[in-house]
Order: structure tokens, then sequence, then C-alpha cells
């Protein structure tokens, strides 16, 4: 009986090790991509890529604060998912 447990146990441990992986590699493929977005953002408001105007610039600080807002949400989230995943059995 005690090694039906034991390999219960580990079962579920190995099934929250590749979920924990899982969310981390999901997480890293989200972050990355909206940095990507924020940093050409950025060099765009900088005017490093050519001059802009006004309507322009309106746009490209709408791009960032949706951007920066999805990065801050999509930190929020690992953080509660990695927290339930953590409080499993």
């Amino acid at each position: 009986m005690e090694l039906v447990t034991h390999k219960t146990v580990s079962g579920t441990q190995e099934e929250n090790s590749a979920d924990s992986e899982n969310l981390d590699k999901i997480a890293h493929d989200i972050r990355s991509s909206v940095n990507i977005i924020v940093g050409y953002t950025q060099l765009m408001l900088d005017q490093t890529t050519g001059k802009i105007n006004a309507r322009q610039r309106r746009a490209l600080q709408d791009i960032l604060k949706s951007s920066t807002r999805l990065h801050d949400l999509t930190d929020t989230v690992i953080r509660r998912l990695d927290g339930i995943s953590e409080k499993k059995p």
C-alpha cells in the first residue's frame, strides 16, 4: 500500500513540475513578444527610426501604454498561477 501512495505522490510531483515548466515557457514567450513591442515603440517615440508627427506619437503612446499593461497583467497572472501550482499536493 505504501508503494502505491509513493508512486501517486511522485507522479503528482512530476505533473506539477511539467506544468510549472510549461507555464514558465509560455510566460517567457509572452514577455519576450511584449518586450519587443515595447522596445520598438520606444525607439519610434524617440524618433530613432525617423521623424514622427503628432498623430503618430499619440498612436505610439497608446501602443506603449497597452503593451506595458499587457506585460504587467501577464506577470500578475503568472504569479497567481505559480501560487496555485505551489499549493497543489
